[in-house]
């Protein structure tokens, strides 16, 4: 594809993938060619999430968000609408209690990555203690 007119800016933006060259010319028609420069896609963005400790009586689970491909630094989003940014770059951990957990993650240049899969954090089971006192001895 070829496109020419008066460009005001030195800097061109929002290019798709492709190659490019530029050929500026001045008002004797002298022009000059630069060298060619290949804009390749970027990676798609991709989550993962893991539980890495368990819930406890105690503390809730940690689970930990991690993302690949794209740009960093990444955002993350529950609903993938309202993101915040990753604490750990590529990375970010969470204490949760019991349920189901999912997020968005996009990166720098807010290329959305699908949803992450789901991790289910399991909720603590009550503890039922039963006394057999049918064989007890008292002294």
């Amino acid at each position: 594809m070829t496109s020419s007119g008066t460009q005001t800016n030195p800097a061109f933006d929002n290019l798709g993938a492709g190659i490019y060259s530029i050929t500026v010319a001045d008002g004797w028609n002298c022009d000059v060619e630069t060298v060619q420069v290949v804009i390749t896609e970027p990676n798609e963005v991709m989550a993962n999430l893991i539980q890495v400790t368990p819930l406890t009586c105690t503390t809730d689970a940690t689970i930990e968000l991690s993302a690949t491909g794209g740009n960093a630094p990444y955002e993350f989003s529950l609903d993938g609408v309202s993101y915040t940014a990753m604490s750990g770059g590529t990375s970010h951990a969470f204490t949760v209690p019991a349920g189901d957990y999912q997020y968005f993650v996009r990166d720098a240049f807010n290329c959305a990555s699908m949803i992450s899969n789901q991790v289910s954090v399991a909720p603590i089971m009550p503890l039922d203690v039963i006394v057999d006192d049918s064989a007890a001895f008292i002294n």
